[in-house]
């Protein structure tokens, strides 16, 4: 199983899972672990195409092997090299949705929409928390996280501070069936609603981890992993999604004896000559990708219209 985390709150919490996770992303501002908005893209973008590539794998599957066409664990370790489970944990995930760049914005929101509504097909599993499940973004944006909220199946709230709060989390469903989490007692830790693995919504007391305990959990998972020879990614001081591509060589080479290429238009000549690694590109998602890596987007025209793209005098230059 890979384990992706992404903390949008940059703490503490998680700093033990480095030495076990896929990728490893803190905070929203570059760091000396890098640029992390431009690692979750690259991160989402990978397992996005995970996704695509393990569906397609298992249509060339007979139906003796994989009879409803969806992973199962005995696929797994009879293909380990191609099907896997995924988890991608985001703490504090609304901070993605609230980036000054807004392409950025629309990018991430698009892919994580992607992830949610097909990854678990191919067995990758978003796990998501917030202090904050409602009033994010506006416009796409604002759509695409509601989106994203509401498509989780199941949801877990604790104490809540209002109904409209509780109502957010777990859903107006939940709120029709009599469950508010705003109603849960103070005095509670740890107190709170299970909605949607049950028929019924159990009121459930959650395990605190600690630090100390956490950083025992996860001693023992790397030991069990390097036994089992499964540590790679971040924790292997390997390079992941940042340099699975090279872009600006992909962006080079695609661009042929034009001097200006409109961003709709590269990301078209990428996903046809590299889909392997561009498959599904979007022009936000190639703009902000270029633009992280030094590439000024500017007005670009092309067939009579103008739009934003970027020159290639501009891409040679910020490969030096």
């Amino acid at each position: 199983m890979r384990l992706s985390i992404v903390d949008g709150k940059d703490s503490p919490d998680w700093n033990q899972f480095r030495k076990i996770a896929y990728h490893f992303i803190h905070g929203i501002v570059p760091g000396r672990d890098g640029d992390p908005v431009a690692q979750f893209i690259a991160a989402l973008t990978e397992i996005k195409q995970h996704i695509i590539d393990t569906n397609a794998f298992l249509t060339t599957l007979p139906v003796d092997e994989c009879p409803e066409g969806k992973l199962t664990e005995e696929l797994c370790r009879k293909y380990p090299a191609r099907l896997f489970p995924w988890f991608l944990v985001t703490e504090e995930f609304q901070n993605y949705f609230e980036l000054p760049d807004q392409d950025a914005n629309k990018v991430i929101a698009d892919l994580l929409s992607f992830i949610l509504a097909v990854g678990p097909s191919a067995l990758v599993i978003p796990v998501d928390l917030s202090q904050k499940p409602s009033g994010i973004g506006a416009g796409d944006v604002a759509r695409l996280f509601n989106r994203y909220r509401d498509n989780h199946t199941a949801r877990i709230a604790l104490k809540s501070g209002s109904r409209d709060v509780s109502i957010a989390i777990l859903g107006t469903e939940a709120q029709g069936e009599g469950i508010d989490a705003s109603t849960l007692p103070k005095a509670a830790k740890g107190v709170g609603y299970l909605y949607g693995v049950t028929d019924d919504t159990p009121t459930v007391r959650f395990h605190l981890a600690d630090g100390e305990d956490t950083a025992r959990i996860v001693d023992a998972a790397y030991l069990l992993r390097k036994r089992a020879g499964t540590i790679t990614g971040f924790a292997a001081d390997e390079d992941t999604a940042d340099d699975a591509r090279d872009v600006l060589a992909d962006v080079l080479a695609v661009f042929g004896p034009d001097a200006g290429l409109q961003w709709a238009a590269l990301a078209e000549r990428l996903a046809a000559r590299f889909a392997e690694r561009w498959a599904g590109a979007t022009a936000d998602a190639v703009s902000a990708e270029c633009r992280d890596l030094g590439v000024p987007s500017v007005d670009v025209k092309a067939a009579g219209t103008v739009r934003k793209g970027c020159r290639r005098t501009d891409v040679q230059a910020a490969t030096r």
